[in-house]
């Protein structure tokens, strides 16, 4: 297969860098406050011992606002954006400075958000450059199922303790989104998946929870030529596919056969050869739209 040179590059650093941190990564590491999934610590009572203070968390169950629709982004996304109002010239003025900040910084990727659909918009991304998220942070989420980010990037705060109608997760938000539910940090009916960072692991999360009944139904959606897929399938693990990944049929076969739950609807984008143009949240928009 031929790419530009600039995409050969960004393709190759995407496995490159999967694949040598592998070896580094380690188990996740159990909840810093003791309480377990879908509480949250709202005091502590002190033991105090012949040898030791030991600190017994009190925990709660988690409440969760209503939070209608909202689109999590993935590698580079650093973003925020949060209206709940009915009033439409404040809604108005948040979509304008959310776009304003975003393309003041460069990024392209306010083109791909749809401010009529989502009223919650959020990215965590450690930096706005590609190679640097990745190695930083995105390589840990694929292999550590989306929980490294929820682990170090205090923007996740905001993710928290919200219910949501539908849930769109672009790329890297794909792990970030499993995560939260996971975690019980979030809840959500509806689950669409653009362009997802996937694994065979995470493909069974994503079943796992639709069968338990804690997502209701889980879409994926795939364009034609975009890498992003099959390269985080392949360097999460898969012991099949190869090449043929990049061939929509064998990719969806291949979901089907991991995660039978999940629905998978592919476009078409670009002449088969992978380009990071067909990843964009912006041609998922339009290709979903049609």
């Amino acid at each position: 297969m031929i790419t530009t040179r600039v995409e050969a590059i960004t393709l190759n650093a995407m496995a490159l860098v999967m694949a040598v941190i592998l070896g580094s990564i380690i188990d996740e590491p159990a909840h810093a406050d003791g309480c377990k999934a879908g509480t949250v610590q709202v005091g502590e009572r002190r033991e105090v011992t012949a040898d030791a203070i030991i600190i017994h968390p009190q925990c709660a169950a988690r409440t969760y606002q209503a939070s209608r629709k909202a689109l999590v982004g993935g590698t580079m996304w650093i973003t925020g954006f949060n209206v709940q109002s009915a009033d439409p010239v404040l809604v108005a003025n948040e979509h304008k400075m959310m776009d304003a900040q975003m393309r003041l910084a460069g990024l392209a990727y306010a083109d791909g958000v749809d401010f009529n659909r989502y009223n919650f918009v959020i990215g965590i991304a450690a930096s706005t450059d590609t190679l640097t998220d990745l190695a930083t942070r995105v390589v840990f989420d694929e292999y550590k199922n989306g929980q490294y980010s929820v682990e170090n990037q205090v923007a996740y705060d905001s993710l928290k303790g919200r219910r949501f109608d539908e849930l769109a997760c672009h790329s890297n938000g794909a792990m970030i989104c499993l995560a939260a539910l996971e975690n019980q940090d979030v809840k959500a009916d509806r689950v669409v998946l653009y362009g997802p960072q996937i694994t065979p692991e995470s493909l069974q999360m994503w079943d796992a929870l639709v069968r338990s009944g804690q997502v209701k139904e889980v879409q994926i959606n795939i364009n034609q030529s975009d890498p992003v897929p099959p390269v985080s399938m392949l360097a999460g693990g898969s012991v099949s596919g190869g090449i043929a990944f990049f061939k929509p049929q064998s990719f969806v076969r291949a979901i089907n056969e991991t995660a039978p739950e999940l629905h998978v609807r592919t476009f078409s984008c670009g002449n088969g050869v992978p380009t990071l143009a067909c990843h964009a949240m912006a041609v998922y928009s339009t290709n979903t739209e049609r």
